[in-house]
């Protein structure tokens, strides 16, 4: 079964279950903290996909590095180790965000930036994007990247809005080539 199919089954059930026990709020944070902590350590990511170690360490692992989180998302932990799935975590935890999101309401977009942008710029993205969007609030990020030169690059949904210099000077250097 692909990943996908895996975290869409598995994050379903798990904001399902959550719902019933009226701990979604607490797994949500979890989750996010979760992904977060496997972007920052690839190493634990590793750990996790290997089939080397063996899935009562990687149970083991799981339960001690995130001993402060909620114990739902522990035993959701415990589960799909016992199933095998512990290299799909990030997607189904990715996947439970997006369910979340989704039925709060909330998107979530990326601006991307040369320089940090200050709130009154940041306002009127939000302002922008929530004209094209069907969501109640946007959770903006501003990412820093110098190779962007200028402009910005925003993200949302499953769209890109490409208005930065570096974008500018590689259509120039495409028409310059080509014609």
């Amino acid at each position: 079964m692909s990943e996908n199919r895996i975290a869409k089954r598995y994050s379903r059930s798990l904001l399902d279950l959550c719902e019933s026990k009226g701990v979604t709020d607490a797994v949500y944070n979890d989750l996010k903290e979760f992904v977060a902590v496997l972007g920052e350590n690839p190493e634990l990511s590793n750990t996790l996909k290997s089939p080397i170690v063996k899935q009562d360490h990687k149970k083991n692992i799981l339960t001690s590095l995130f001993k402060n989180f909620n114990g739902e998302t522990l035993n959701f932990f415990a589960f799909a180790t016992s199933k095998k799935r512990e290299a799909s975590l990030r997607a189904i935890a990715n996947d439970f965000i997006r369910l979340y999101n989704d039925g709060k309401g909330i998107a979530f977009a990326t601006v991307t930036s040369a320089i940090p942008l200050d709130q009154k710029v940041l306002d009127k993205i939000k302002s922008m994007l929530a004209d094209h969007m069907d969501h109640k609030s946007i959770e903006l990020e501003n990412i820093i990247d110098p190779e962007v030169i200028g402009g910005m690059v925003i993200r949302y949904d499953d769209k890109l809005l490409d208005m930065s210099i570096s974008k500018e000077l590689k259509d120039l250097r495409q028409k310059l080539i080509y014609n």
